[in-house]
């Protein structure tokens, strides 16, 4: 599926065809660049996540980005015909099908090559290392803050976890209101590196949660965000670019990461980790830190590592 911007600028129609990352503001660094005094220097961003998802994401502007006349708060799903407003600008965003069938003039491409023409678009099982963090308090924190600051408080928070993420060699999977998942698809070589990059991303997090905490010395209540990790066997989807963005990723290991991060609340830890995911790290590094907790869809307990933030500088390092 190919999708677009369509809109008027300045008196012209104009038509953006939107990649896997297309920014939005009045700096001339973004891909769309409008000349504004009500957008904001680095407004706003499509994310293109999978063959056909893009997301909508305010990045902390002064005046906001509305969709469909509400204004945008946390990542939003887009749908053909939705109608995107920064500043005074009005932006269509629309799609349109393409043809998947691998052409004669592919062959001989350097982005294709034998092994991408085999796999293309075939779900696979692969061990996978899913994270998934969540903003606690959410909705008591959106019924106490002005929606101005709540916006950008949040757009600052998701643009942070999109480049941590990224930095550390994941991809973001989706966006699910409050929350963020993302998957490390685990090299069969050398499969601690990527649980330890999975970790690192997680202190990151945490790192750059506090920074934005310093930053609005106004927040009655410090943002505050709670971690689940988990690798295992899952159905991971291709759809042929080889960019680990369009990888997704289904099944039951992705499920009980989402478990174990709403079991760090009930806990009152900050991650929980599974110890497949442990398991791939020195003994020493988590076997006095094993503990065993019941979750949905499990019949018997699961031995998970619970840490701090603090804690896991440790590993980590």
């Amino acid at each position: 599926m190919q999708a677009f911007l369509n809109f008027e600028f300045p008196y012209e129609k104009q038509k953006l065809s939107l990649g896997p990352l297309t920014t939005i503001g009045r700096s001339k660094n973004n891909d769309l660049v409008l000349p504004d005094p009500k957008v904001s220097r680095n407004h706003s961003l499509l994310r293109c996540l999978g063959e056909d998802k893009y997301y909508l994401i305010d990045m902390g502007s002064t005046n906001g980005t509305y969709l469909n006349g509400k204004r945008v708060i946390v990542p939003i799903l887009l749908k053909s015909g939705d109608v995107i407003q920064v500043g005074s600008n009005f932006l269509i965003f629309q799609t349109e099908p393409y043809d998947q069938k691998i052409q004669p003039d592919f062959i001989g491409n350097e982005a294709a090559d034998s092994e991408t023409m085999i796999t293309y678009d075939i779900p696979l099982v692969q061990e996978v290392t899913v994270l998934v963090a969540d903003i606690r308090d959410y909705t008591s924190m959106s019924e106490q803050l002005p929606i101005d600051l709540l916006a950008k408080l949040l757009g600052e928070w998701f643009r942070s976890v999109n480049d941590v993420i990224e930095k550390n060699g994941g991809g973001v999977d989706k966006f699910i209101g409050d929350a963020v998942m993302a998957c490390w698809l685990i090299d069969k070589k050398n499969p601690e590196n990527d649980v330890r990059n999975t970790l690192k991303a997680a202190y990151e997090l945490h790192i750059a949660t506090e920074s934005i905490n310093q930053s609005y010395p106004q927040l009655q209540k410090p943002l505050q965000i709670g971690v689940g990790i988990n690798t295992g066997e899952a159905v991971v989807g291709d759809t042929g670019s080889g960019r680990l963005q369009d990888y997704t990723v289904l099944g039951d290991s992705v499920n009980l990461a989402f478990r174990l991060e709403k079991a760090s609340k009930e806990l009152k830890t900050d991650l929980v980790i599974s110890s497949y995911s442990f398991s791939y790290l020195p003994r020493h590094f988590w076997d006095h830190r094993l503990s065993s907790i019941t979750v949905k869809g499990k019949d018997e307990p699961v031995s998970v590592c619970l840490l701090k933030f603090s804690e896991l500088l440790e590993v980590i390092t």
